[in-house]
Formats: structure tokens, sequence, C-alpha cells
């Protein structure tokens, strides 16, 4: 049987925001068996659901009592990925620290801290049949699975059209997935910096991507794509319960993905079971 999981102890995290810009700080308490993901802003509390999701506009941002909480997927992707089923995540400031760009800093700090396993087995999200969403050029698509499977493909300025899949397991995800770091296009970069948006990124924590190359040492020779899988982990961790399907991603991004969970949500009834994992 698979019981859910919390962190052993408390971790604090600061850092700039990737967007902001500000100064933020982030506690990650334990939290008992059945509470979830929970974000707490001002004493205000947000879980992390679809149904808070207010904008997904390069990053996915929640909203709940007037709280607000941007750029949560790497912080959320960390979480899912490592099998943490409950904590109680306490926001200061617009938004979480951006750190090196990537979900690493999360996964070393709560490794570090350990991961405490709970007497209460663990929810689970079943597909029983395809369901898909698309828009335009972009398709998300999750396929019945005994397992969290996820596949991307896409094409990245300067690298072509590339193409991942892999089964998620713990080790997995931190060796593969947590370090790929944040990316944008050469060409993107003055209409974002307009919309107010990455006030808080620099040389170190995005990789700018031209036809003439990217602007740091890549870290894995796709690691765009790789930094796609990991926000897209990171937004599946809306659904508040672990997933057992094969997600195939053709150049999505935030919006289709929560748009995805979304619909597993509304069509539970008919198209997917949650119930107890077991062996």
């Amino acid at each position: 049987m698979a019981f859910q999981h919390t962190l052993s102890q408390t971790v604090e995290i600061e850092g700039i925001g990737l967007h902001t810009g500000e100064s933020g700080r982030l506690r990650l308490r334990p939290a008992e068996a059945g509470e979830g993901v929970v974000f707490l802003s001002n004493g205000r509390r947000i879980p992390a659901r679809a149904e808070f999701v207010v904008s997904t506009q390069r990053a996915t941002v929640l909203e709940k009592d007037g709280a607000r909480i941007s750029t949560i997927e790497h912080l959320l992707a960390a979480l899912n990925g490592l099998g943490i089923d409950n904590a109680l995540l306490e926001v200061e400031g617009p938004e979480i620290p951006a750190l090196d760009g990537s979900a690493a800093a999360f996964v070393e700090k709560i490794r570090g801290t350990g991961i405490r396993r709970l007497a209460k087995a663990a929810s689970l999200w079943r597909i029983s049949a395809p369901l898909w969403v698309v828009d335009k050029e972009s398709l998300l698509l999750a396929l019945p699975s005994r397992s969290l499977r996820l596949t991307y493909m896409g094409d990245f300025p300067g690298l072509g059209f590339r193409k991942k899949s892999l089964r998620l397991e713990p080790g997995v995800f931190a060796r593969e997935i947590a370090p790929a770091r944040t990316f944008a296009a050469r060409q993107e970069v003055e209409g974002l910096l307009a919309q107010g948006l990455g006030r808080g990124a620099s040389r170190e924590t995005v990789v700018i991507l031209g036809e003439e190359g990217p602007s740091l040492p890549l870290r894995f020779a796709d690691e765009p794509l790789r930094h796609k899988l990991l926000d897209l982990l990171g937004d599946l961790a809306l659904l508040g319960g672990r997933l057992q399907a094969h997600i195939i991603a053709i150049r999505s991004g935030h919006r289709l993905n929560v748009e995805l969970v979304r619909k597993i949500v509304e069509r539970s009834a008919l198209t997917v079971q949650r119930g107890m994992s077991s062996a």
C-alpha cells in the first residue's frame, strides 16, 4: 500500500521572485494526513488546487479570499516529484522565490530535512479513458497507465525538435528534471519585460535561447524540454492527489496544463476513479 508523506521538519527558503523581482520568504511546514498542500499568505489559506488558478501567463498563479501567490509551479513540482502529499507553505511576499530558476534547491532542502511517512493511504487519480485538451498546434493527452509517465515534444530555438519520455520516480525526478532551469526565446525578452514580467530574472537564473545558441552552458542537451516537464509536473500537482496516467504533451504550457487538470476533475465521475492506491 502506498502511504501519504509529509516533511519531517520545517524548511525555510528566501529569494527573489522571477517576475515581480521582489524579495520573498517561504517556510515549508509538515502537515497531517489528508490536509493536502496548502499555501498560507497573510493568514489566508489557498489550497493548491486548479479551481483557484487565476492566471497562467508565463507562470501559474493562485488566488483565494484576496490572497494571491505567483509562480508556484517549481515548488509544487518538487513536492509532487518527491511524493509529498501534505504540506503547509507559508509565503511572505507575492511570489515564490525563483532561486536558480529550477527546482533543484527545493529538492535539496526537502531531502535535507527528511520525508516522513503518514499512517494513511495516498489518494489516487486513475485515468480509465483518454482525455485531451487542444489549442492550435498544442496538445495535451492523458492515457490510462499504472504509473505516472510524462512525454514531451516541442521545438526550441537553436535546439530544434526535442522529445523525452520518462516514468516519474523521486530519484528520476531529482536527477533528470529538477535541475532544469527557466528559459525564454531571445525574441520574447523585450515583450515580457514590457508586460511587467521577468523583473527578477538574471543571467544566472534564466537561459535565453536563440539560433546562435543558449546564453548559458546547458545542464542537459535538452534542458529547456526538461524544464517543460518540470512545469507540467508542478501543474499536475493541482489535482490534489497522485496521478496514474501517461501524459503526452506537444508544445503545451501552463494554460493547457491547468485545462487538463480541470478536465480530469470535471470528468471524474465518468472517467477518473479516485481511491486508495495499492501495490
